[in-house]
């Protein structure tokens, strides 16, 4: 069908790109396609939004509970008529569509997330306590581990009070807060036990074996920590909003991670320690063993067993050659690799590959390939009298950018060809100088234009002050558009 003028929206159309997987006759002309698409638009009543509409960050752009139910009714319609035997697949995606599925994705994590917390507590358990009745440390461990989820929750709390945004890269912020958390615990409890081990400590009291842990601990895990906090933040001053909030809330997570550390878990190793010294059950302190005495294996450090014997083969020649070697191989390795280094970004990543939203996503790539993205320029509070040949400047330069953008479709452009057609302009003047010359003039010629059929698809492009009427002057235009699209290809750096 070679017919390009749509009786329905009364102006010129090109039907050929709401096709996709197209299959021509010798003639040229389409006889079959694949795939097509529906687009629906709505207008959101902003009068109806209220506060808890307006605050939440998930949605977007502000919107009202109706739009959001009517979005909601249509994912379940369209999806559920996959299930039918209708021969068709639908794939939705709306405006909530890629903040509901991230959002649920993230939730999806908190079951993983409760999973590994349980197996790092294992592993805590295994490395600060011993096989035996007495010397296993579950409280301690459990404390050390509350200490590093009592960091997050401060780090949560300030930031949110602060305003901070929380995008789906801060989901992996409890996972870095656990482990830099229990990397303070082991440093505390192995200074108190290199310290314990010594034959001055015998006749130490309690209070001076605990100071002495404390100097020594608290300066390995004090310059550690400063050190994570600048490099976050450090990160802080980037202009990514997302990447700044997300430094800035592990700056604060890990300060508070070793304020809690250094106070409560020190704390509860003293209280534990004295536990051990009094021979208490290390589950259940209340039970105390009298004829206690450590088995064998529970006193044997495995870890430094392995590393004792592991420094002699280094310090022999062959040893020292080949940890040479190995460090050749794998620095040469890590060269090359960055040398293939790609940084990338697709905002399909962040949602379920079995989704609706990833099919259409993989659907749209196969059937519409050169329909790329599109982007929207608003401008608003602009004297258009004046400031018309820098819009023309803008919307040449766009055109002119043909190795990304694939269309600019701008009202300006169709604006001055429908002016100068119809010789609604002095051409001796020039087009821009007659604008400046008579400002009403624009105004009445943009309303002729929008009620044209080259020009009435433009009308919701713009924003007046008060209702557009055929036959006056446009009113003061709020807002205006330019839209245009980039190619589908990934553009990424070597």
């Amino acid at each position: 069908n070679t017919e390009s003028f749509s009786k329905a929206l009364g102006f010129e159309q090109n039907f050929q790109k709401y096709l996709g997987g197209v299959t021509r006759n010798t003639t040229g002309h389409i006889i079959k396609a694949k795939a097509t698409f529906i687009r629906f638009f709505g207008k959101v009543n902003v009068s109806a939004i209220t506060k808890t509409d307006t605050s939440s960050t998930s949605k977007g752009s502000p919107v009202d509970q109706f739009s959001l139910r009517w979005e909601t009714s249509l994912i379940e319609t369209l999806t559920g008529l996959n299930n039918s035997s209708s021969g068709y697949q639908l794939f939705p995606n709306v405006a909530k569509s890629f903040g509901d599925l991230s959002t649920e994705a993230i939730e999806g994590d908190a079951f993983i997330f409760g999973c590994g917390t349980a197996i790092m507590f294992v592993y805590v358990q295994l490395m600060l306590g011993k096989f035996n009745f007495v010397e296993q440390r579950p409280g301690l461990s459990s404390i050390g581990i509350c200490c590093c989820f009592l960091g997050l929750l401060t780090s949560y709390g300030i930031c949110s009070g602060l305003g901070l945004v929380f995008s789906p890269m801060h989901a992996i912020i409890p996972f870095l807060f656990v482990g830099i958390g229990i990397d303070d615990m082991f440093v505390i409890v192995q200074c108190h036990s290199n310290i314990a081990s010594r034959e001055a400590a015998k006749t130490m009291s309690h209070l001076e074996i605990m100071s002495l842990t404390l100097k020594s601990a608290g300066v390995a895990i004090t310059i550690t920590s400063i050190t994570n906090i600048i490099v976050f933040a450090v990160g802080a001053i980037t202009v990514l909003p997302a990447l700044k909030s997300f430094c800035v809330y592990c700056a604060i997570g890990i300060a508070s991670i070793y304020i809690y550390q250094s106070t409560i878990f020190f704390a509860a190793l003293s209280v534990d320690q004295k536990r051990i010294e009094k021979r208490r059950n290390g589950l259940l302190p209340c039970i105390r063993h009298k004829d206690w005495a450590p088995n064998a294996v529970s006193q044997r450090n495995l870890a430094q067993e392995v590393f004792v014997k592991a420094s002699h083969y280094q310090l022999h020649w062959g040893g020292k050659v080949a940890i040479l070697l190995v460090t050749a191989g794998l620095g040469s390795v890590g060269v090359w690799g960055l040398t293939q280094l790609r940084q990338e970004f697709n905002p399909v990543w962040f949602i379920p590959q079995e989704s609706y939203l990833a099919k259409w996503f993989n659907a749209n790539e196969l059937y519409f390939p050169k329909e790329g993205e599109k982007v929207k320029i608003n401008i608003a509070q602009v004297d258009f009298n004046n400031e018309l040949p820098k819009i023309d400047a803008l919307v040449r330069r766009l055109e002119e950018e043909t190795s990304i953008l694939s269309n600019v479709d701008s009202w300006y452009r169709k604006f001055k060809d429908y002016s100068e057609s119809n010789n609604l302009v002095n051409e001796t003047h020039g087009f821009f100088a007659v604008f400046q010359d008579d400002k009403d003039r624009f105004y009445k010629i943009l309303t002729q234009f929008l009620f044209s059929p080259s020009g009435a698809k433009y009308r919701g492009n713009f924003n007046f002050m008060q209702e557009l009427v055929c036959g006056e002057a446009a009113s003061e235009i709020l807002v205006k558009l330019l839209i245009y699209k980039y190619k589908s290809t990934i553009i990424y750096k070597t």
